[in-house]
């Protein structure tokens, strides 16, 4: 009977020291952070793997042209799972935008699903742009938080 919990604790030991955190730089300068690699690893610049969640890198000041001063973007940070179409969305949406943000999964990083949870996350995505929140996705709350009205 105490091979069962020794056994149990060695998988979820194991689990967490394979999650990866993946950080690359694409075409448009934007960074990302993932669970996954990149599609193309030949077409990204300072690709990295970080076996942590404290070792990635912080976000660079955005690249693109906007009408907020010194071109910044606030933090924008998003909780997600692989599996979820909306997060798919959001990113999609972001990422046609050149909007920089950090998107963490929350099924494969035990640290970000700590944070998720301290932020009473209760669906993905979880969206937080600054002091702000939202629970799934609306284009026009973000547009708003963006000042892209």
């Amino acid at each position: 009977m105490r091979l069962i919990p020794i056994l149990l604790v060695t998988y979820i030991a194991w689990s967490m020291a394979q999650a990866q955190i993946h950080y690359w730089i694409d075409e448009k300068g934007i960074q990302h952070y993932s669970c996954d690699p990149p599609p193309d690893k030949n077409a990204v610049k300072d690709y990295q793997v970080f076996a942590t969640f404290d070792n990635v890198p912080k976000r660079v000041k955005a690249t693109n042209n906007r009408s907020t001063p010194n071109n910044e973007y606030p933090d924008i940070i998003m909780y997600s799972t692989s599996w979820c179409g909306v997060c798919k969305q959001a990113k999609a949406w972001l990422n046609s935008k050149n909007v920089p943000y950090n998107d963490y999964d929350v099924e494969k990083i035990p640290k970000a699903r700590a944070e998720y949870d301290r932020l009473g996350g209760s669906g993905v995505p979880l969206i937080r742009v600054g002091d702000h929140m939202l629970s799934g996705w609306s284009e026009a709350w973000m547009k708003k938080q963006l000042g892209m009205e």
